[in-house]
């Protein structure tokens, strides 16, 4: 009588398809265990009513072409855009009011140091000021690179204090804005290109940029001193709570630490989804409110930390912004260029879970991959023994016939031995 299935499952599912899948559930142990030390993120799937954050619902808040936004308290704030347009709000962003830039252009970051002081830049090297929060814009001379006298494209302005400023051009030309007399002045020009900045004060500030570019002055970009980010990244933004403490956000949705001023930087957090390829995933900026309490956001959505970074939370329905702004510890604004892809929240924008398990998706791929290998091995081991079944060979094992080589009872006329391949005769009794 021939076996049935179920015999044959029992009979062939032996000592080397167990050890094989031994193997398995200890390599799928030992990569869970990898990607919890890379602090891989926990996503939250929450229902609406549940996500701090909601779409932006006001009417007059632009459908698109949002390039940036900046808030000095939880009522006043400034969107700057495509067309020359900037527009101002007085009650939290409920409604927004047009003022007149003066600029047909792009812009591309606008900085305000308090209610009234503030400067914006364009894309095709304009830059304009106020001294009343907008009422009237002032725009300055065109800027150029004084040794080339070519137009620059300017990508980054800072604000740090009521009569001065920096921009940052696209190439990594410096440049000082003196915002009570109506001019800027170049500073210098710095080769590895950096794009994105953030000062501490008139003379102490850090530049990222691409090829993990990472530079510190200590005297208004007069010079310069370049920091190993001891890992190969583009960077997108910056944020430093203090001469010591900062972070940086970039390719791979990286987040780094200093705690040093950056003198060491740390992997804080970095995950490319197994879908995404290499470089189509990054973190675009960054913002914290307290030590402990921050934000990052980019094309994977808006993460979240209230640990210092300790640990991050991807949430639900946030995927797009690339601009963060906070006014306190429940008020903030996570924009992008379309108005469906930009967010607010008023309940602090966090979810408070002590957590820092494996993300569900990678669960699910690596368990799944080791279940389907499994199940492949079981499946190949059956099929063998099928064929054999149907070329006529009985797949019962007998109990006085064993491999002299390996000791594994054999199958009745079988001519090979099942576990260690050797001939029966003359090695087998």
């Amino acid at each position: 009588m021939r076996p049935n299935f179920f015999e044959l499952l029992k009979h062939q599912v032996n000592r080397t398809t167990i050890g094989v899948c031994c193997i398995l559930v200890l390599l799928g142990a030992i990569i869970s265990s990898i990607s919890l030390g890379l602090n891989i993120p926990v996503d939250l799937y929450l229902t609406q009513t549940e996500n701090p954050w909601s779409p932006i619902s006001s009417e007059t808040y632009p459908e698109q072409g949002v390039n940036a936004i900046d808030f000095v308290d939880s009522s006043h704030g400034w969107l700057a855009g495509a067309n020359g347009m900037i527009m101002a709000t007085t009650d939290g962003g409920k409604s927004w009011q047009a003022q007149i830039s003066g600029i047909n252009g792009n812009f591309q970051d606008i900085d305000f140091f308090n209610g009234n002081v503030g400067v914006a830049i364009t894309l095709n090297d304009y830059i304009i000021i106020t001294q009343n929060g907008g009422q009237t814009w002032v725009t300055l001379e065109r800027v150029t690179n004084p040794d080339t006298s070519k137009s620059v494209t300017l990508w980054d302005v800072v604000t740090f204090d009521v009569a001065s400023a920096v921009v940052l051009g696209i190439t990594g030309d410096f440049y000082k804005v003196d915002i009570v007399n109506q001019n800027w002045t170049f500073i210098s020009q710095i080769p590895l290109s950096p794009h994105y900045l953030v000062m501490l004060n008139n003379s102490h500030g850090w530049a990222v940029g691409g090829f993990s570019t990472i530079i510190r002055t200590m005297d208004g970009w007069v010079t310069y001193e370049v920091q190993d980010a001891g890992i190969s990244r583009n960077f997108y933004g910056i944020f430093f709570w203090d001469a010591s403490t900062g972070w940086i956000v970039g390719s791979d949705n990286t987040i780094l630490m200093t705690v040093d001023g950056g003198q060491h930087w740390q992997v804080q957090y970095s995950y490319r989804p197994f879908f995404a390829d290499f470089g189509t995933v990054a973190l675009l900026d960054i913002f914290f409110i307290t030590k402990l309490k921050g934000w990052a956001v980019g094309s994977y959505g808006i993460h979240c930390t209230t640990n210092g970074g300790i640990s991050w939370i991807r949430l639900p329905d946030t995927s797009g912004p690339d601009r963060i702004t906070f006014v306190n510890e429940t008020h903030g604004w996570a924009i992008q260029p379309l108005k469906e892809r930009s967010y607010t929240t008023s309940v602090g924008g966090v979810v408070e879970v002590d957590v820092d398990l494996l993300n569900l998706e990678t669960t699910l791929f690596i368990f799944g991959s080791i279940a389907c290998l499994i199940l492949l091995v079981i499946i190949l081991t059956i099929v063998r023994q099928v064929k054999a079944l149907n070329s006529g060979v009985i797949l019962t094992r007998s109990s006085d016939q064993v491999c002299q080589k390996c000791g594994n009872m054999l199958l009745l006329h079988a001519k090979f031995c099942d576990a260690c391949g050797e001939p029966t005769p003359p090695n087998c009794i």
